[in-house]
C-alpha cells in the first residue's frame, strides 16, 4: 500500500495542464482545414497543368508522325505518277 500511496503523490504532484477552450481548439481545426484545402487545390491546379502538356506533347507528335506519313504517302503517289508517265 506505500507503494501505491507514493505513486499517488507523484500523480498528483504534477502540474495540471491548461484546459483548451473550444473556441482554441476551432480556430487550430480552422487553420488545418484551410491549410489542408489550399494544399489540394495546388495538387489539383499541378496536376492539371501536367496533363495539359503531356496531352500538348502527345498532340504534337501525333501531328508530326500523320503529317510525315502523309507527306511520305504523296511522294510515294508522285513518284509512282512520274513513272507511269515516263512509260508512256
Amino acid at each position: 500500500m506505500k507503494d501505491f500511496d507514493q505513486l499517488m503523490s507523484v500523480w498528483q504532484g504534477q502540474p495540471k495542464q491548461d484546459q483548451l477552450s473550444v473556441d482554441d481548439v476551432l480556430k487550430q481545426v480552422k487553420k488545418g482545414m484551410t491549410t489542408m484545402s489550399r494544399k489540394l487545390l495546388w495538387s489539383i491546379v499541378s496536376m492539371s497543368i501536367s496533363l495539359v502538356v503531356v496531352l500538348g506533347v502527345m498532340l504534337f507528335f501525333c501531328v508530326s508522325i500523320v503529317d510525315n506519313l502523309f507527306r511520305h504517302h504523296h511522294r510515294i503517289a508522285d513518284h509512282t505518277f512520274i513513272h507511269c508517265d515516263a512509260d508512256t
